[in-house]
């Protein structure tokens, strides 16, 4: 995974040399000057790596050899979980002089290293007697030593085709080499380093262990492809099947199938059913209420006719 510009600047990768130390055509990579230190676009940085990756990808699926070095103290641990990790030969204690220019004696060297481990190997088994206790103890301590400077490099069976350098300042020697033998070289590059020698330079701050390490790891892993899920494509649903699908929240209505006029069920045959009932039934009874004579008053001066 490609670490962001952020990330970079957290771990220091920004950082350069003093200003008399930086070298003349690394000014193009420097952002800022503060405090007399150098500042790295990081811009420029991420871009870079971005080459030297798609350029290291190519390179990998040729199946040539390529060669991982950096032989800084603080960064001899990361160099070896690295170069384990990703299966790729690698020097982390000191440059030998001379090992890509004459490989051929080198490869003699590693040959005899294997021969001895095998060797140790098969004493151990208890059906072998040819080599005693003492014998096998300073075979043993031998190839612990030349383990220390051959352990890296032991699957190497041809002179390396790319090199990658963690520290451009510390392991000067071995980009001289890689120049002279026509090695195309990836190297992460301070202030203080002239890229326009290597064929992908990286600038960052060497000395910060966290930033060569984010660097690497980028640059060794193999890209990540994000897998997404294929799903069979549904068929479309009618708009009679749409309707007919229920509503969350919505009341659901009975739908009454059309009803003829003529069919008893329909709304005026039931009216016309009602009134004739009404019709039928017979009148509501009235109260007769009869009605008293009025004797006319007749004044009592006048008398009755």
């Amino acid at each position: 995974m490609m670490p962001t510009i952020l990330q970079l600047a957290q771990v220091g990768a920004h950082f350069g040399h003093r200003k008399g130390l930086t070298a003349p055509k690394a000014k193009r990579f420097i952002y800022s000057v503060s405090g007399n230190v150098s500042l790295m676009d990081l811009d420029k940085t991420v871009e870079l790596l971005r080459m030297a990756k798609g350029f290291f990808e190519e390179f990998k699926k040729s199946g040539r050899p390529a060669l991982l070095i950096g032989t800084k103290r603080p960064l001899r641990t990361i160099i070896k979980v690295l170069g384990e990790k990703y299966a790729l030969p690698y020097i982390n204690e000191r440059w030998y002089g001379g090992f890509l220019t004459n490989f051929d004696n080198f490869q003699t060297e590693i040959e005899r290293y294997r021969q001895r481990a095998s060797d140790i190997e098969l004493s151990g088994q208890a059906a072998s007697k040819k080599i005693n206790k003492a014998t096998r103890q300073r075979m043993i301590n031998r190839l612990a030593k030349n383990d220390r400077f051959l352990g890296g490099v032991k699957e190497l069976k041809s002179r390396p085709e790319l090199v990658i350098v963690a520290c451009g300042s510390q392991d000067s020697l071995a980009i001289k080499e890689a120049i002279r033998v026509g090695i195309p070289i990836i190297a992460i590059t301070d202030t203080d380093i002239n890229p326009d020698l290597l064929a992908y330079p990286i600038p960052a701050n060497d000395d910060a262990p966290k930033a060569v390490e984010m660097i690497l790891e980028a640059l060794l892993a193999p890209p990540t492809i994000s897998k997404t899920p294929t799903t069979a494509a549904k068929p479309k649903k009618s708009a009679q099947a749409a309707e007919s699908k229920p509503v969350k929240g919505a009341k659901t209505v009975k739908k009454v199938p059309p009803v003829s006029p003529d069919s008893p069920d329909s709304p005026d045959s039931k009216e016309a059913k009602k009134s004739a009932k009404t019709s039928l039934k017979p009148a509501a009874k009235t109260k007769l209420v009869s009605q008293k004579p009025v004797a006319k008053k007749v004044s009592a001066a006048k008398g009755v006719k």
